[in-house]
Protein backbone atom coordinates (compact mmCIF):
# COMPACT_ATOMS: atom_id res chain seq x y z
CA UNK A 1 0.00 0.00 0.00
CA UNK A 2 1.02 3.43 -0.51
CA UNK A 3 2.35 5.68 2.51
CA UNK A 4 -0.25 7.54 4.23
CA UNK A 5 -2.87 5.41 3.19
CA UNK A 6 -4.26 2.83 5.85
CA UNK A 7 -4.82 -0.88 5.07
CA UNK A 8 -7.90 -1.53 7.72
CA UNK A 9 -10.35 0.79 8.71
CA UNK A 10 -10.17 2.24 11.42
CA UNK A 11 -11.48 0.68 15.02
CA UNK A 12 -14.62 2.11 15.91
CA UNK A 13 -14.87 4.49 18.53
CA UNK A 14 -15.88 2.97 21.59
CA UNK A 15 -19.90 4.27 22.51
CA UNK A 16 -20.91 4.59 26.20
CA UNK A 17 -24.00 3.10 27.31
CA UNK A 18 -26.68 5.43 29.49
CA UNK A 19 -28.65 3.75 32.05
CA UNK A 20 -31.76 5.47 32.24
CA UNK A 21 -34.05 6.33 35.36
CA UNK A 22 -36.70 4.53 34.24
CA UNK A 23 -36.39 1.02 32.68
CA UNK A 24 -39.37 -0.77 30.60
CA UNK A 25 -40.57 -3.64 32.79
CA UNK A 26 -41.93 -6.75 31.05
CA UNK A 27 -44.70 -8.77 31.76
CA UNK A 28 -43.66 -11.80 34.71
CA UNK A 29 -42.30 -14.85 32.93
CA UNK A 30 -43.41 -13.57 29.61
CA UNK A 31 -47.33 -14.02 30.04
CA UNK A 32 -49.18 -11.18 27.71
CA UNK A 33 -50.14 -8.16 29.42
CA UNK A 34 -49.16 -5.00 29.60
CA UNK A 35 -45.62 -3.57 29.90
CA UNK A 36 -45.42 -0.25 32.19
CA UNK A 37 -43.12 1.89 33.25
CA UNK A 38 -42.54 3.73 35.84
CA UNK A 39 -41.00 7.45 35.62
CA UNK A 40 -40.01 9.68 38.45
CA UNK A 41 -40.32 13.48 38.57
CA UNK A 42 -38.22 16.23 40.96
CA UNK A 43 -40.69 17.93 43.78
CA UNK A 44 -42.90 20.25 41.81
CA UNK A 45 -41.02 20.03 38.17
CA UNK A 46 -43.05 18.30 35.10
CA UNK A 47 -39.76 17.48 33.07
CA UNK A 48 -38.53 14.51 31.85
CA UNK A 49 -34.92 14.21 31.57
CA UNK A 50 -33.91 12.35 28.45
CA UNK A 51 -32.64 9.39 29.61
CA UNK A 52 -36.41 8.96 30.63
CA UNK A 53 -37.83 10.30 27.26
CA UNK A 54 -35.56 7.05 25.55
CA UNK A 55 -37.21 4.98 28.00
CA UNK A 56 -40.23 5.94 26.74
CA UNK A 57 -39.23 5.42 22.76
CA UNK A 58 -37.41 2.45 23.59
CA UNK A 59 -41.07 0.89 25.15
CA UNK A 60 -42.71 2.28 22.38
CA UNK A 61 -40.44 0.52 20.03
CA UNK A 62 -40.04 -2.58 21.88
CA UNK A 63 -43.85 -3.31 22.24
CA UNK A 64 -44.60 -6.65 20.39
CA UNK A 65 -48.07 -4.50 18.97
CA UNK A 66 -47.10 -1.25 19.16
CA UNK A 67 -48.87 -0.27 16.67
CA UNK A 68 -52.27 -1.66 17.71
CA UNK A 69 -51.37 -0.89 21.59
CA UNK A 70 -52.74 1.55 23.42
CA UNK A 71 -50.56 3.92 26.06
CA UNK A 72 -52.40 5.02 29.37
CA UNK A 73 -50.57 7.47 31.95
CA UNK A 74 -51.56 7.66 35.44
CA UNK A 75 -49.60 11.22 36.50
CA UNK A 76 -49.12 11.42 40.58
CA UNK A 77 -48.02 15.09 42.26
CA UNK A 78 -48.55 15.20 46.47
CA UNK A 79 -50.82 18.27 47.24
CA UNK A 80 -52.45 19.99 50.45
CA UNK A 81 -55.94 20.02 52.20
CA UNK A 82 -55.23 24.01 51.49
CA UNK A 83 -54.74 23.58 47.16
CA UNK A 84 -56.34 20.25 46.61
CA UNK A 85 -56.13 21.36 43.23
CA UNK A 86 -52.00 22.30 42.30
CA UNK A 87 -51.59 18.50 43.00
CA UNK A 88 -54.16 17.63 39.99
CA UNK A 89 -52.33 20.56 37.75
CA UNK A 90 -49.08 19.25 38.19
CA UNK A 91 -50.13 15.89 37.73
CA UNK A 92 -51.64 17.02 34.62
CA UNK A 93 -48.37 18.56 33.69
CA UNK A 94 -46.72 15.52 33.88
CA UNK A 95 -49.21 13.50 32.31
CA UNK A 96 -48.55 15.82 29.24
CA UNK A 97 -45.27 15.67 29.16
CA UNK A 98 -45.61 11.71 28.78
CA UNK A 99 -47.83 12.29 25.82
CA UNK A 100 -45.52 14.15 24.04
CA UNK A 101 -43.02 12.20 24.08
CA UNK A 102 -45.37 8.74 23.26
CA UNK A 103 -46.18 11.18 19.92
CA UNK A 104 -42.35 11.94 19.68
CA UNK A 105 -41.64 8.15 19.75
CA UNK A 106 -44.72 7.87 16.78
CA UNK A 107 -47.82 7.29 18.96
CA UNK A 108 -51.08 8.65 17.31
CA UNK A 109 -52.86 10.95 20.09
CA UNK A 110 -56.02 8.26 19.79
CA UNK A 111 -53.89 5.70 21.23
CA UNK A 112 -52.93 7.87 24.28
CA UNK A 113 -55.04 8.45 27.63
CA UNK A 114 -54.01 10.41 30.09
CA UNK A 115 -55.36 10.56 33.81
CA UNK A 116 -54.03 13.22 36.08
CA UNK A 117 -54.82 11.84 39.44
CA UNK A 118 -53.22 14.28 41.79
CA UNK A 119 -52.20 12.95 45.18
CA UNK A 120 -51.11 9.16 45.17
CA UNK A 121 -52.85 6.97 47.20
CA UNK A 122 -51.41 3.58 48.43
CA UNK A 123 -47.63 3.08 47.82
CA UNK A 124 -45.31 4.38 45.79
CA UNK A 125 -43.82 7.56 45.13
CA UNK A 126 -45.64 10.89 45.28
CA UNK A 127 -43.58 12.38 42.26
CA UNK A 128 -43.95 9.87 39.35
CA UNK A 129 -46.14 9.04 36.38
CA UNK A 130 -46.89 5.43 34.99
CA UNK A 131 -47.10 4.59 31.58
CA UNK A 132 -48.88 1.03 30.52
CA UNK A 133 -49.03 -0.71 27.39
CA UNK A 134 -52.55 -2.39 26.31
CA UNK A 135 -51.71 -5.07 23.59
CA UNK A 136 -54.82 -4.10 21.77
CA UNK A 137 -56.48 -0.83 20.70
CA UNK A 138 -59.01 0.46 23.14
CA UNK A 139 -58.33 -1.45 25.75
CA UNK A 140 -57.66 0.98 28.65
CA UNK A 141 -56.59 0.07 32.12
Amino acid sequence: PAPGVPTAPPPAPAMATLAPAAVPTPPASGAPGPAALTLPFRPGDASLTPAETAAIAHLVHASPQSAAASFSVLAYAPGSPQNPSAARRLALARALAVHDALRAAGVPGSRIFLRAVGPPTGSGAPDRAELRVSAAAGNTP
